[in-house]
């Protein structure tokens, strides 16, 4: 071809290198060292190169450049790639990717950057830890051999074959649909004498289904170590015989284990060659190398036991399977604890969040629901449609562990039960964490009715306002705070919070019958509402669920509140510290309990001494759950100007109180408000007047008309205890 004149002000030869390239044969200058190069290896003051460029593609697809020289040391180098048969070996000029490094370069700066490779070549300094040892360069990868490093080291290291008679090991491989040149092979197992009978009956069972097949392990036994590099690497069996001949693996008995078909009934499988090494690898702990293959092998390749075909090997990538140790790691997110959880409700919100934590390591959960899996479910759903009819929550853990499948403990596992058969405090102290993504009232009074189970964290998310509102909320320690504390309090937020004050008129407004639904289930198709809201919320609650569970359990709770803006797009995490409750049992039925934020009763003592003589009382701001029987009190108002009192008598004014109370019940749209009455007996007695059981029965007959009516509630407050009566 003829020469053009470039940049550098010289004349250029081009070649043709192939029907897309063409080739730039260059001689460059390196620069020595003055005492001679490293061990004497052969880099030279002026050496050949030759750039190969696609001429169609450049320069989206950067040059590579070559030796031009056939006595090339390049058994003795790192960063060389594997050679092409007939072809020398490319320099790997760049740590990462050639294509990204060039895309601001020029074809000098690839001219300067080979000869700062080759110099440091020279140098011995190519390696950059010279305690350990830089593997081969691999290029034209032919699909993925996936395993464990480790478990394959041990075995080599420890010259575990699969029986005294063979010189290789045996495993049972998952080899992916295709049978291509793609091909990816998953280890399953390593097939010992110990475990064969079992692994040859799995093969038998889902050979079909599963793909399985036996791929092999090959090594020398000797103790040899190898410190040079083979970029000329198989391309048939012919080829592998050399290349195992080298490295001193005998390979007899394994062809005839090939020439022996019956073994396999895929015409594909893995053969994974271990070299011994003077170091350990770059990136691994041990001195062994290894190089993965892809053998084909039909019955028309072997007689009488032996291979009469030089049959194709091809290169594979080799890539570790995921552990939770490494999710983590990926994830930053190492110091997550990874004891147990159970996750109750597996649909669109809890699957997203399941698989959330399952993809940063956290793993280890036993997952609740009946339900199976609907056509409608894929808009929204962490499952796809493959899955419909099974168990979501089973379908779940069959990802997750299939996921981390070289993981042996601490799998995840499912239950297709009503999440209130689990609800049994022996059962629930084995677990870190109890979530409730439910969104079932029945449910959720079930899990406030469960009791107390020491070190259990509770939490429960649901969705709501049209989906632009998750909640997230966390009990105190112990229960110190529950779930339906936090709800309530959070409700009565809304006297001071516009948000929250807005958020609740507008589920009021929906409701037909004018009683707040919060939470809402994402089951129905007819249900609006996009997979990218769900997503959004369950990516936040997951975030703090990693946040608290590295976080010291108080006794406080806390409200998270993950809003999308009414632009659609803008999102802000609010959160809300709940105080602790106090449990007071109710004296005329023991059904009852109250639940009184803790302060209150402190707050209204003081009211008493500051009162006495006299009596003193006022009304408590809550509400009533007639389902767990319990009366949450958030909050209390002391007695209006006009009332009455001696030390005998407690008589509640009414002046600015109705105005008040409104005001509460508006803002939280009925949320909370009025929900009883109390005052104190400084001079005793320790219970109820006559007259205040004569008030009682006046309160009984008022509360029966009311719209939504409210059990009867007074408090009496001694010096001495505290007295409960619900009506």
């Amino acid at each position: 071809m003829a020469g053009v004149s470039l940049y550098l002000k010289k004349t250029l030869t081009l070649l043709t290198w192939d029907d897309n390239h063409i080739a730039i044969p260059l001689t460059i200058s390196v620069d020595l060292p003055t005492l001679g190069t490293h061990e004497g290896i052969d880099i030279r003051s002026r050496e050949d190169i030759m750039i190969v460029i696609n001429h169609d593609k450049y320069p989206q697809i950067a040059p590579v450049v070559l030796t031009d020289r056939l006595d090339f040391p390049k058994n003795k180098l790192a960063h060389l790639y594997v050679a092409k048969t007939g072809r020398p070996p490319a320099f790997c000029v760049v740590r990462g990717s050639l294509k990204e490094w060039y895309a601001n370069k020029r074809l000098l700066d690839l001219v300067i950057r080979t000869q700062n490779w080759l110099r440091d070549a020279a140098c011995g300094e190519l390696i950059e830890n010279n305690d350990q040892f830089d593997p081969l360069r691999l290029e034209g990868y032919q699909g993925t051999a996936v395993y464990d490093y480790d478990s394959l080291a041990q075995m080599v290291l420890g010259n575990k074959v699969f029986s005294p008679d063979e010189r290789f090991g045996v495993g049972l491989f998952e080899g992916s649909v295709a049978e291509d040149t793609g091909l990816t092979f998953m280890l399953r197992t390593i097939v010992t004498p110990d475990n064969f009978i079992e692994v040859r009956d799995r093969f038998d069972a889902e050979t079909t289904t599963a793909r399985l097949r036996y791929g092999f392990i090959l090594w020398s036994s000797s103790e040899e170590t190898f410190d040079d590099y083979s970029v000329d690497l198989p391309y048939d069996l012919d080829t592998f015989r050399r290349f195992c001949t080298k490295y001193k693996i005998e390979q007899h008995g394994f062809e005839q284990t090939l020439a022996w078909h019956e073994l396999n009934d895929k015409v594909f499988f893995p053969v994974i060659v271990g070299i011994k090494r003077p170091k350990p690898l770059i990136g691994f702990d041990e001195c062994v190398e290894f190089i993965n293959f892809c053998f084909r092998v039909d019955t028309v390749d072997s007689v009488n036991g032996r291979l009469i075909n030089n049959v194709p090997v091809r290169i594979q990538a080799h890539n570790q399977p995921l552990t939770f140790k490494k999710a983590r790691q990926i994830s930053g997110d190492v110091e997550i604890t990874d004891k147990p959880f159970v996750i109750i409700g597996c649909g669109a919100l809890g699957s997203k969040i399941v698989m959330h934590l399952a993809r940063a390591g956290i793993a280890n959960c036993l997952l609740i629901d009946q339900d199976k899996f609907a056509p409608h479910n894929a808009v929204r759903h962490a499952l796809f449609s493959n899955t419909v009819g099974d168990n979501k929550a089973k379908s779940l853990v069959k990802y997750i562990n299939e996921m981390y499948s070289i993981e042996k403990s601490n799998l995840a596992i499912s239950l297709p039960i009503d999440g209130e058969l689990l609800l049994i405090p022996d059962i629930l102290k084995q677990f870190f964490w109890l979530f409730d993504f439910t969104a079932s009232p029945s449910f959720g009074n079930a899990l406030v009715n469960m009791g107390t189970v020491e070190q259990v964290r509770v939490a429960k998310g649901y969705l709501s306002d049209s989906g632009n509102l998750g909640v997230f909320i966390i009990e105190g320690k112990n229960r110190s705070v529950r779930i339906d504390d936090a709800q309530q309090f959070m409700y009565y937020e809304a006297v001071r919070d516009e948000y929250i004050a807005g958020w609740l008129a507008r589920e009021q407004e929906g409701s037909e019958n004018k009683i707040v639904s919060i939470g809402i289930g994402c089951n129905s198709e007819t249900f609006i509402l996009s997979d990218d809201v769900i997503s959004m919320h369950a990516a936040t609650f997951s975030r703090i669920i990693k946040k608290e569970s590295a976080e010291h359990h108080s006794g406080n709770g806390k409200v998270y509140l993950s809003v999308i803006g009414e632009d659609s797009i803008s999102h802000t995490v609010r959160k809300i510290l709940i105080p602790e409750f106090e449990s007071l049992t109710c004296r005329n039925d023991s059904h009852w309990v109250t639940r009184i934020r803790t302060g209150l009763l402190d707050e209204m003592r003081s009211l008493m001494n500051e009162a006495l003589p006299n009596e003193t009382g006022g009304v408590f701001i809550g509400s009533a759950n007639f389902k767990t029987h319990t009366i949450h009190v958030v909050d209390f108002i002391k007695a209006p100007l006009d009332s009455k009192s001696n030390e005998v008598c407690f008589y509640r004014g009414v002046q600015g109180l109705p105005e008040e109370i409104y005001k509460i019940n508006f803002a939280s749209a009925g949320q909370v408000g009025y929900i009883g009455e109390w005052h104190t007996h400084p001079e005793g007695p320790e219970g109820m007047s006559a007259i205040d059981a004569a008030s009682v029965l006046v309160f009984k007959k008022d509360f029966i008309k009311l719209p939504t009516p409210i059990p009867v509630f007074l408090m009496i407050i001694t010096v001495t205890d505290v007295h409960v009566f619900i009506y």
